[in-house]
């Protein structure tokens, strides 16, 4: 469904991409070339004023730059670091596992479905094998 949707933006930024330089070649096209080239210096020297003025700007206000404490996580400890205890619980150890099996299952029924996900999704399997290696090594 999002490559869908994704697919009817594209065409229509391209659509609108098109029609705007379309339009705006009409309406170039009746131009002198002098008069062409007068708006084309009209607009580079608008831009270099903006860029100079933008610098100009930045050494005449100087701001300091804030430094704002981060609040820690809820699962940290004043020493900053994380009881073994709540990094993975049993709950979500279950529903890893029980992913892990589903994709074990259509890698053998359903390759084409595995290689999908493989190909959406690269490095799911490994993360799934490292939070189960994870929860078995936080619970020794």
């Amino acid at each position: 469904m999002q490559e869908k949707a994704a697919g009817w933006f594209v065409g229509k930024v391209l659509w609108l991409q098109v029609n705007w330089a379309s339009y705006m070649n009409r309406k170039v096209n009746v131009l002198s070339v002098r008069s062409k080239k007068f708006g084309l210096m009209v607009f580079a020297g608008l831009s270099f004023l903006i860029c100079v003025s933008i610098v100009i700007e930045c050494f005449r206000q100087p701001t300091s730059i804030k430094v704002h404490s981060i609040a820690a996580g809820k699962h940290k400890t004043s020493t900053g670091e994380v009881p073994a205890r709540s990094l993975i619980p049993e709950r979500e150890y279950k529903r890893i596992v029980a992913f892990h099996h589903y994709m074990d299952s259509i890698a053998v029924s359903n390759r084409r479905e595995f290689d999908s996900i493989n190909r959406c999704r690269p490095g799911l399997l490994d993360s799934a094998m490292a939070l189960e290696k994870l929860y078995h090594s936080q619970n020794k």
